[in-house]
């Protein structure tokens, strides 16, 4: 797998635009969790999401009946689980019922990662997000890969990584690099750092 690096940005970002930073346990919990995860597209993390399930133990920490029952311990989570029901409501016009209480975590969860995950792809659709790729040469299969905010940040890493490229091959160079050498070395290096559009 050809792992998308800085993939905790685009949580970090989603935190920040969605109004998570203080009051959405759920969530944050959630966006938490994928942090340090490997992915090889912002995609395949959302896919991640919107197939996860707490009843069917997706998350790490909601694994047991007694890790669900202490998020009912927290006030902040007795919030976020308020507002998740309330929020169903108001989108289906109708009151989901519980056999048991730990059920409403569970559907707070679900309702609030569906919801997280929808979120997340109208990010990437409606962003500007793009990834630079750096192939070590021309056979490499799985290029680094580093995940930028927008195409001008995308764009200003990928010369930065060219030009350090093409200094070191100067630098470690046994003789002494003439001008139209090194135009030919970066055209090189230029062929292997690439930049794209994060899908």
């Amino acid at each position: 797998m050809n792992t998308l690096n800085n993939l905790d940005t685009f949580l970090d970002v989603a935190a920040q635009r969605f109004s998570y930073g203080d009051h959405n346990a759920i969530a944050l919990t959630l966006l938490e969790q994928y942090k340090g995860d490997q992915y090889d597209s912002i995609e395949s993390l959302i896919s991640d999401i919107e197939h996860a399930h707490c009843a069917a133990g997706s998350f790490n920490d909601m694994i047991y009946t007694r890790d669900i029952e202490r998020k009912l311990c927290d006030s902040d989570w007795i919030d976020a689980i308020d507002e998740a029901i309330e929020d169903y409501r108001d989108n289906t016009g109708e009151t989901p019922t519980f056999e048991r209480v730990t059920d409403m975590v569970t559907f707070a969860v679900d309702w609030t990662s569906n919801t997280l995950a929808s979120q997340l792809r109208y990010m990437l659709e409606e962003g500007d997000w793009h990834v630079v790729l750096e192939y070590s040469d021309t056979c490499d299969t799985k290029p680094e890969s580093t995940l930028y905010e927008t195409e001008h940040e995308a764009t200003d890493a990928m010369l930065e990584v060219i030009e350090q490229r093409v200094q070191y091959v100067v630098d470690h160079s046994q003789y002494m690099v003439s001008e139209t050498e090194r135009d030919a070395i970066e055209e090189t290096e230029s062929e292997l750092v690439k930049m794209e559009p994060a899908a």
